[in-house]
Parts: C-alpha cells; sequence; structure tokens
C-alpha cells in the first residue's frame, strides 16, 4: 500500500475514532439528561394521580360522612323525592362539593331520584348488571357510561342506623359524582396550570409515556376505568421549554469541536506530505514506471532520499540491459505457445466440423429415405384414382387425398427444409398456376379439420385477380399450410379466414397480400418473440397440449423473406392470432390462360406415345413399384421391375432396355453399386445406356453427388407422373 494512502487511512481512521467519541460524550450526556427527564415525568405522572384523586375527595367525604342518615333511609322507603332534593341534592351543588349528578335507587332496584346539576337533563339509570356491582357494603369508587356521557364519582350503601359496619342490609345505593368532559378537564388544569389535560380515544393497548424533545415537553397518560363501556383516557402533558436550550448548545460544543479537530488533522497532513510523503510518493512512481525522470530534483539534494535515489538510478542502468533480454525470450515463447494452440483448435475444430457435416448428410438422406418412400406411394396411388372414372363425390374425395398427401409431405419435410434453409442451398421453382385454384384446394384439405372442430371456415379471395401467377406453388402452399395449420391446432372455437389481396401493381411485377386469420386461443404479448425461433413455441404448456416442432413458423418466414417478402404478426391473448405476408410475382409471366393439362390427359388421347420404349425398373417397395407398373402401363411402355441391384446386372446380361429406372435403397446389392457395375462393363451400349436414379433424398447436395458419380439423371420421390413422363419422353424421343 502506498504511504499517502497509508497516511490517509491513518487520519481516516483519527477521524473516525473523533466522531466515536464525540459521538460517545453527547450520548452519555443525552443519557444523563434523559433520566433526569424520566424522573420529571414519573413525577409529572404521580402529581396527576393526585389531581386525580383531589378532584374526587370532596364528593368522597361527602359519601362518607353524610350518606346513611336515618332520614335518607325513610326517605328511600317513602320514596321522598322532596327530601332527597332539599337535603341530599342541593349540598352538592355547592363549591364545597362541586357535584354533577346525584342518583339514589332502593334494594328493588327502584329509582327514587337521578339528575344532572345544572341542567335540565335527568341521568339514565344503568342497567341491573351494573347496579350488581354496587353490592358490596364498602364505599367505593366507580364510573360508568351514560349514553355517551362518563359519569365518574363514589357509590355508597343507604342502611338505616347508620351502620359504619354495614352489617345491615342496605336499603338502597348512592352515587354522587362529576362529569367527564371538557370543564372536568379545565377544573384539573386550575388545580395546577403547568399541566395540560385532554382526553384521548382508547385502544387496547395503553400508551406508554414519554419525553418529546423537539417540542420539548413530558406526556402521560392516566386512566379512569368504566364499568360499563371502554375506560377514559386522559393525557397529561407538562411543557419544559429549556429542554430545547440545552440541546441547542450541546449542538453548538459539538461542532465547534469537530471544526478543531479538522482544522489539527488538515495541518499535520500538509506537513507530512510536503517533507516526507510526497518525496517517497515520486520514488515510489519511479520505481514503477522504471523510470528516474520523478525523482530527478531528489537526487540533486544532500539529504538520505536524495541518496536514495542516486542509488535507484544506478540499479535501473544495470537491469536494463537484463530486461531486455528477459523480455525477448517471453516474447518468444509467448509467440511460440499462441502458434500452437492455434494449430490445436484449428484441428479439433476441422475434425468436429467434419464429422457432424458428415453425420448430419447421413441422417438427412436416410430421414429423406425412409420418409418419402411411403409418402410415394399415397401420392402415386392419388394420382393413378384421378385417371379412373369416378363420381363427382369420389373425384372431390381424391382431389382431396391427393392435395392432402402432398401437403403432408410438404409438412414432413419441413426438417430437411430448415436445414437447406440454414445452409442456404433452397432453390425456387417457379412455375405459372391459377392463385385461387391453388388456395382453394387447400382450402379444401382444411375444411374437413375444421368441421370436425365445428369451426367456421372463411375463404376470401380477391376477384380482380383473374389471370394466373408466376412463382413457386410448391412453397406458397407450404407457407399456407403451415398457417392454416397452426390455425386449426389452436382453434376451439369460432372462425378461421383465409384471404388474399392485391395490393398494388406495376408493369413487372405485381404485390399480393395474403391473410390467415383465427379466433384461436392468442400469445401473450411476452411470448411473441420466440414463435419465429426454430424448434420453440410460445411456451411449454403448447408443445405438451398440441406438439409440434415448433419449425412451421420459422420455415415459412424464411421461405417468404427469400422470395423478397415479409410476414407479419397480431395477436391478443385470448382473443386470436393473425399472419399476414405478401409475395411479389412477375408481371411478364401472367397468362389469360394457363397450361394445365396435364400429360395424363394426353396419354388418354394417344395411349402409344411411348409405344416401343423398353424400361428396366429397380425397385424393392411393393407399393412404388405398382405406382410406377400402373402409369407406365398407361402410357405404353414396355418395362420389367427386379428388387434389388444383382437382378438388374443379370437382365442386362440377357436383354437389350432403353433405360434404367434405378432406386438407391436396396438389399443385397443398392442402387448406386449396380450404377458403377454397369458403367464398368465392357458392352458400351449397356455401359453407357440412360440410367435415371430414383431417390427419397432431395438435397443438392444428393443429387449432385449422383450426377457426379456416374447417373445420367434423377427423379426425387414423391415424383409426379407429368415429371416423370417428360423425363422418360426425353430419352425416348433420343433414342
Amino acid at each position: 500500500m502506498k504511504t499517502k494512502k497509508r497516511l490517509k487511512l491513518i487520519l481516516g481512521i483519527c477521524i473516525i475514532l473523533f466522531c466515536i467519541s464525540a459521538f460517545l460524550l453527547e450520548r452519555v450526556i443525552s443519557n444523563k439528561v434523559s433520566l433526569l427527564l424520566e424522573k420529571r415525568l414519573e413525577h409529572i405522572s404521580l402529581e396527576a394521580d393526585k389531581l386525580l384523586i383531589l378532584q374526587n375527595s370532596s364528593i368522597k367525604s361527602y359519601v362518607t360522612e353524610d350518606s346513611y342518615w336515618d332520614e335518607l333511609c325513610n326517605a328511600v322507603k317513602n320514596k321522598d323525592t322532596a327530601w332527597i332534593l332539599s337535603n341530599m341534592a342541593t349540598p352538592l351543588k355547592t363549591p364545597l362539593y362541586k357535584a354533577n349528578f346525584l342518583w339514589i335507587v332502593n334494594e328493588k332496584e327502584e329509582n327514587i331520584y337521578n339528575q344532572i346539576f345544572n341542567t335540565n337533563d335527568i341521568v339514565k339509570p344503568p342497567s341491573t348488571s351494573f347496579v350488581k356491582l354496587l353490592n358490596s357494603k364498602n364505599i367505593e369508587p366507580f364510573c360508568f357510561k351514560n349514553g355517551e356521557t362518563y359519569l365518574e364519582g363514589y357509590a355508597a350503601s343507604i342502611v338505616p342506623g347508620n351502620d359504619y359496619a354495614k352489617k345491615t342490609k342496605p336499603l338502597g345505593y348512592l352515587l354522587a359524582g362529576k362529569i367527564l368532559d371538557a370543564a372536568y378537564l379545565n377544573e384539573l388544569h386550575i388545580l395546577n396550570a403547568d399541566f395540560d389535560f385532554s382526553f384521548e380515544p382508547y385502544t387496547n393497548a395503553i400508551p406508554k409515556n414519554f419525553v418529546n424533545k423537539e417540542e420539548a415537553t413530558l406526556t402521560c397518560y392516566k386512566v379512569i376505568p368504566c364499568l360499563n363501556g371502554t375506560p377514559k383516557l386522559i393525557k397529561v402533558v407538562n411543557a419544559l421549554p429549556e429542554i430545547k436550550t440545552y440541546t441547542l448548545f450541546v449542538k453548538i460544543a459539538l461542532l465547534c469541536y469537530f471544526v478543531f479537530v479538522g482544522l489539527v488533522i488538515i495541518i499535520l497532513y500538509r506537513y507530512f506530505f510536503r517533507y516526507f510523503f510526497n518525496p517517497l510518493d515520486k520514488i515510489t512512481v519511479a520505481l514503477e514506471k522504471n523510470s528516474t525522470d520523478p525523482i530527478a530534483n531528489i537526487m540533486k539534494k544532500d539529504t538520505e532520499l536524495g541518496k536514495i535515489g542516486k542509488l535507484i538510478d544506478a540499479y535501473f542502468k544495470q537491469n536494463q540491459q537484463w530486461q531486455k533480454e528477459i523480455e525477448q525470450r517471453k516474447k518468444s515463447e509467448q509467440d511460440l505457445k499462441i502458434a500452437l494452440e492455434k494449430i490445436q483448435t484449428s484441428t479439433v475444430e476441422k475434425i468436429r466440423a467434419e464429422q457432424s457435416a458428415e453425420a448430419k448428410s447421413e441422417f438427412l438422406a436416410t430421414m429423406s429415405h425412409e420418409i418419402r418412400t411411403p409418402i410415394n406411394g399415397v401420392i402415386g396411388v392419388a394420382n393413378l384414382l384421378k385417371d379412373e372414372e369416378l363420381t363427382p363425390r369420389q373425384k372431390e374425395y381424391v382431389d382431396i387425398l391427393s392435395s392432402s398427401s402432398k401437403q403432408l409431405y410438404s409438412l414432413i419435410s419441413d426438417i430437411l427444409d430448415f436445414s437447406k434453409i440454414e445452409s442456404g442451398k433452397v432453390e425456387f421453382d417457379k412455375t405459372s398456376f391459377n392463385l385461387d385454384t391453388l388456395c382453394h384446394s387447400i382450402f379444401h384439405v382444411f375444411k374437413i379439420p375444421a368441421q370436425e372442430k365445428n369451426i367456421l371456415f372463411i375463404y376470401n379471395p380477391d376477384i380482380s385477380i383473374q389471370n394466373s401467377v408466376y412463382g413457386d406453388t410448391v412453397r406458397l402452399g407450404q407457407i399456407l399450410t403451415n398457417l392454416l395449420g397452426n390455425a386449426i391446432k389452436f382453434t376451439n372455437k369460432g372462425s378461421i379466414t383465409l384471404s388474399y389481396i392485391l395490393i398494388a401493381k406495376t408493369v413487372n411485377s405485381s404485390t399480393i397480400e395474403f391473410s390467415v386469420k383465427d379466433t384461436g386461443i392468442g400469445i401473450k404479448d411476452a411470448e411473441q418473440e420466440k414463435i419465429f425461433q426454430g424448434f420453440s413455441q410460445a411456451n411449454k404448456n403448447i408443445s405438451a397440449q398440441f406438439g409440434g416442432t415448433g419449425l412451421g413458423l420459422v420455415i415459412s418466414k424464411r421461405l417468404i423473406e427469400m422470395q423478397g417478402g415479409k410476414i407479419q404478426m397480431k395477436s391478443e391473448y385470448g382473443i386470436g392470432t393473425e399472419f399476414t405476408f405478401y409475395l411479389t410475382f412477375e408481371t411478364h409471366a401472367f397468362n389469360d390462360a394457363v397450361e394445365t393439362i396435364s400429360i395424363t390427359d394426353s396419354v388418354k388421347k394417344d395411349r402409344s406415345i411411348l409405344n416401343g420404349m423398353k424400361i428396366l425398373v429397380a425397385e424393392d417397395n411393393n407399393i412404388n413399384a405398382l405406382v410406377l407398373k400402373r402409369f407406365l402401363e398407361k402410357w405404353s411402355v414396355n418395362f420389367k421391375i427386379v428388387g434389388n441391384g444383382k437382378d438388374v446386372l443379370t437382365l442386362l446380361d440377357n436383354e437389350d432396355f432403353d433405360l434404367v429406372l434405378m432406386d438407391l435403397h436396396m438389399p443385397e446389392m443398392d442402387g448406386e453399386e449396380a450404377m458403377l457395375a454397369i458403367r464398368k462393363m465392357e458392352n458400351k451400349k449397356i455401359s453407357t445406356m440412360p440410367i435415371v436414379a430414383l431417390t427419397a433424398n432431395a438435397t443438392l447436395d444428393t443429387q449432385q453427388k449422383l450426377l457426379n458419380n456416374g447417373f445420367t439423371n434423377y427423379i426425387s420421390k414423391p415424383f409426379h407422373p407429368d415429371n416423370l413422363f417428360k423425363l422418360l419422353k426425353k430419352y425416348y424421343n433420343e433414342s
């Protein structure tokens, strides 16, 4: 620690000690004063008790001396109120007693006399339970509540013969006293002008007596118990102005003390800093910076500190050469260490990246084949049914089946599409198509599940769009399928609306806005940012209750943005959600008449269009083989179907074929091995013949790999009959 910091610490400790001592001194004095004030407070409490006793002493003497006359007994027996008024009530009205009320009752608890003096009010007789409290034969104080008025005084038993022993049964009871009101407090103040009296609301806990130094007052509380109500609480305040004067004097003395101590500390600090600590601080800085510049002036002086400066200068010169050599060696070692770490890190990252890419590619290939192969059978059968003679209802069902299978294929491809999107390898296949036809087909797909949930499903197309549009119909269908699928999933009542509208049009392009609105569960504001993140949903409960991977919206958002569009969301929790997005289509591709005639239609007109073509099909899946068989029969193609690569080689040795449709995944020998074996055959006609790969892995990497390895072309599963026909026709014409 630096010397200057030590000095500051020492001075700080001294200041703290001085402050503590001053505080303790103030506390000692304050505690002493507090003890004196507490004794004073105890004194005024006793004085207040004396005043309360003195206030009722005259009434007690009246009850003690005058309450047991035989005449009073006779008056009670005879109910002689006139005698009571003259001989009992009138004396109480004199200044000697200053009573406010009188009440007399006989042994049957019958009211003989009651009156509040100086007014015309009559005291309301207490309840029977209150009278029973006066069965004691002793003279006793009391306080009871008469309506809203508190009455206090003394009570005595009325007995014949002036029996002070009170062994005789009482003929009645006498109560005399005062009203607890402002006049009562004023009388107490007259008895001692130093005290101020006031009534306070009574609570279960009696306030403690206290000293208020700010107001220079002492306060105590006195309680008068009440027999039939809450006690009466009197606040007694005694003013002591000298408290403020003393407090001010103590504060001034402490302030002067602090100022004096502060001046002494500042003088000492400046002296030591100038002659000792400042030079030491410069020497410390010189040692830290490894330079004698800060102590140049100190070395000129012939003092102890000057000699130290000269020794430091000699040390710096001697150590300079050693330091250069050490730094050079450290730098070389550090550079070597960094280079080795970079080489090691790069090697590990490269190995991990290669392993990750290989595992990912293998996983996607397996998933693509295992999932797309059965879907190929579903879509193929649906396409075959379209060529049959069907009723309108059956045709509608087949259309729905076909569209649903395509949408299912699109949904299952979400995970594969997500991977392709992340790697930036998505391609868009633009064709002319009718927007209303596409949206209406999707509408019919989701109409059935909406009806099953009793949800109103509304379709609002823009009738002003009469022409076809030019874009990727598969990607648009995938986006709408994701949004409508979520709407169906999260809506239990109300409605779902699918709509689109032309919002902008130029010479070369038109922009169309699509909207999917529902009255479902909605999304909370804090959770709306999560829904466009991969593999995430608004909260964990949604995944547990409704299922799903959480990829639909993120894929839709990426597909829209990659086509130059934008998606927006408005949602209110418990009310519903609306997704809107827009896409721009090229205007020059808009045709009034869209070519929608399928190859199947042309085949119906000319079944011999591929007549004479001979194809070898290698497919181990029976359903996919059946679908291929039916289409090839319709197109008048001669074909043979085998289930593995070995059978392909056997047939090629014995028969001539124009083309081979080769599935990649087959038992015994897969399609790629069979293709390589064909390319190595000596017969040039066979080794150069077209070989088309049937692949369920539609990634661009796999497709390019197939072409590089020797396949002539490829077609992805599930295939569209038109695409397969165009491919076969191409090689048919070439042959």
